[in-house]
């Protein structure tokens, strides 16, 4: 079981494509979780995750757009590993 909670506290100009660039600030917290079972064997893992878990609504701008380290709304995703 995985719990990760990040604050952030950002000011600057935020990239709107109908206005241009807009003046603003925001601070919110985000939490991720993730819940891992390991199959019998050590034949792998199923993972169940989620991204910002309680769908908070924030003004953020993400430096890195193509590799996003947060979401802007609630992601819940299963994930499967094999080992063989």
């Amino acid at each position: 079981c995985q719990v990760k909670t990040t604050y952030v506290d950002q000011e600057g100009k935020f990239g709107d494509p109908f206005s241009g660039f807009l003046s603003g600030d925001d601070q919110f917290w985000v939490v991720d979780a993730a819940i891992s079972y390991r199959l019998p064997k050590r034949f792998g893992l199923i993972t169940i995750e989620a991204k910002n878990l309680f769908d908070e609504e924030f003004n953020f701008q993400d430096t890195d757009p193509s590799n996003p380290w947060t979401v802007p709304e609630q992601v819940i995703s299963a994930k499967v590993t094999l080992a063989f």
